[in-house]
C-alpha cells in the first residue's frame, strides 16, 4: 500500500514518530525526509525524533544531550556497515545497544559465534545486569 506524503505530514507527530520509527529503516527515513520539506522538519531536523528513534532502535540509554541522537545513530550504522552480524552483535554487545541486540538476535545470529565474544562483551561490559536491572 503506497502512502502519500501529504498523508504522512497530516498525522500527529506522536503517530508520525511511531510509524516511521516501527517500518522504516534509517536510509529510508532520510529519504523520506529528502522527499518531503514538510516531513524533513517533522522529523529529520526534529532532535526529538531521533531521540525516540535511538532509544526504541538502539538503547534506552540516555545521551548527555538531545543534539547528539541523529550523529550518534549515523555512526552507528556506519559502524555496523562494514561487519558481519556475527560482528555487530558484538559491536552491540560492547556498547550495551539493548534493542540492537535483540533485533540481530531476532535474526538468528548466533550469540556464541567467535568463542561466546557477545556474550563475553556484554558481561565485561556490565551490560546484562543493567538490562536486567530495566536501567
Amino acid at each position: 500500500m503506497e502512502v502519500s506524503e501529504n498523508f504522512l505530514s497530516s498525522l500527529p507527530l506522536k503517530i508520525l514518530f511511531h510509524i516511521v520509527i516501527k517500518y522504516l529503516s534509517y536510509p529510508q527515513i532520510l529519504n523520506l525526509c529528502l522527499s518531503s520539506k514538510d516531513l524533513y522538519f517533522k522529523l529529520c531536523s526534529n532532535p526529538f525524533f531521533w531521540q525516540s528513534f535511538y532509544h526504541q532502535t538502539i538503547s534506552t540509554i540516555p545521551l548527555p544531550n538531545i543534539e547528539y541522537y541523529h550523529s550518534k545513530y549515523k555512526q552507528i550504522f556506519l559502524d555496523l556497515q562494514s561487519k558481519d552480524l556475527n560482528d555487530q552483535l558484538i559491536y552491540a554487545a560492547r556498547n550495551g545497544y539493548i534493542f540492537l541486540i535483540q533485533d540481530l538476535i531476532s535474526k538468528s545470529v548466533d550469540i556464541t559465534a567467535q568463542n561466546n565474544k557477545a556474550i563475553i562483551e556484554a558481561a565485561f561490559n556490565g551490560q546484562f545486569q543493567r538490562h536486567r536491572r530495566g536501567h
